[in-house]
């Protein structure tokens, strides 16, 4: 899981969130400020905090909707890093809860049992969980 390893990594090691996205005026256009993030050493004494930019300058407004979203999609960055641990996180609680369901499902097909409605966990429950386990992603 290379991409959650990396989230964790990233999430760890950068800003934290929440961060804002603001337009404002440029000498030649607007600028589309996301952050705040903490200045380099060098620079902290006299401005302690700083933004990434996305420029929208000269002609004014052409790649703007395009600029703006995406903008937009970097301020998120943060809380949609939390979103996917948190997800992920669930994902891995109700594999481990499925798991034993699953075992069950082969154990009850090696004995040959059918679907009997009147057991606490029926073989086609046990082979659903199975199946949802089978499935891959991340």
């Amino acid at each position: 899981m290379t991409l959650i390893n990396d989230i964790k990594k990233d999430a760890g090691a950068g800003t934290p969130g929440p961060w804002s996205m603001e337009t404002v005026k440029t000498s030649c256009g607007t600028c589309h400020k996301i952050g705040p993030f903490p200045s380099a050493e060098y620079f902290r004494p006299h401005r302690p905090l700083t933004h990434a930019c996305i420029y929208d300058d000269y002609p004014p407004g052409i790649g703007h909707k395009h600029l703006i979203a995406n903008a937009r999609r970097i301020a998120r960055v943060p809380d949609l890093e939390r979103l996917v641990l948190e997800l992920h996180g669930q994902n891995q609680r109700l594999r481990e809860a499925l798991e034993p369901f699953a075992d069950a499902a082969d154990e009850m097909d090696d004995c040959g049992y059918d679907d009997f409605t009147q057991a606490p966990v029926t073989a086609g429950q046990c082979r659903t969980a199975r199946t949802a386990l089978e499935q891959e992603g991340e």
